[in-house]
């Protein structure tokens, strides 16, 4: 029986035999194709070792045994090269975010970009430190401002400002509205 002529039957409205029916069911199903091709080669094997001297069937089995380690070399080299690439990367990431707290920098990810973009290597202290200054120097919208937190000047506590408390009472005695405003205190002052 040809599996074409069953086919054509079906197709042409005909009745199946007993016996087709049984030929149709006996063919393996989709999901045992895997387990039909291990059993053919299984078999394909076997009689081939038949009239296959025992020296030639320990060569061939060394040869598969060889080969199916040099499968699991490849596999594991991959593997390690996957993970020395993924150490290579935190290493990486690692020292980029301590340049950019270091440095004050806004977006440690695009700093990584940049370092990446112009090869430079992060290792090398002296060349990341110049780099992250040129890049204050050249680009400062991408680093935190240099600001001390509080509420601005201190009159008579030192600084640029020292002093002009004094300046304000003596303008206020003078009775000089721009001298009061020129040196008006940032903090209130009792009269």
């Amino acid at each position: 029986m040809k599996l074409k002529e069953i086919l054509g039957k079906i197709l042409s409205g005909g009745q199946l035999v007993p016996e087709e029916k049984a030929f149709l069911e006996s063919l393996p199903e989709e999901n045992d194709k895997e387990k039909v091709l291990s059993e053919m080669q299984a078999r394909l094997e076997s009689i081939e070792q038949k009239d296959v001297p025992p020296e030639e069937l320990a060569r061939k089995r060394r040869e598969k045994e060889i080969e199916e380690l040099r499968r699991q070399v490849e596999l594991l080299s991959n593997e390690k090269e996957s993970a020395f690439k993924e150490l290579d990367n935190l290493k990486f990431n690692s020292r980029v975010h301590e340049l950019a707290v270091q440095g004050r920098f806004t977006d440690a990810n695009y700093l990584g970009y940049l370092l990446r973009s112009d090869n430079i290597d992060v290792s090398d202290q002296e060349k990341t430190a110049a780099y992250v200054n040129s890049l204050r120097e050249s680009k400062p919208e991408l680093f935190k401002a240099d600001i001390a937190p509080g509420a601005g000047s201190m009159p008579d506590r030192g600084g640029a400002n020292a002093g002009s408390g004094s300046a304000f009472q003596t303008a206020r005695g003078s009775g000089s509205l721009s001298e009061m405003l020129k040196h008006a205190p940032t903090e209130r002052l009792d009269a």
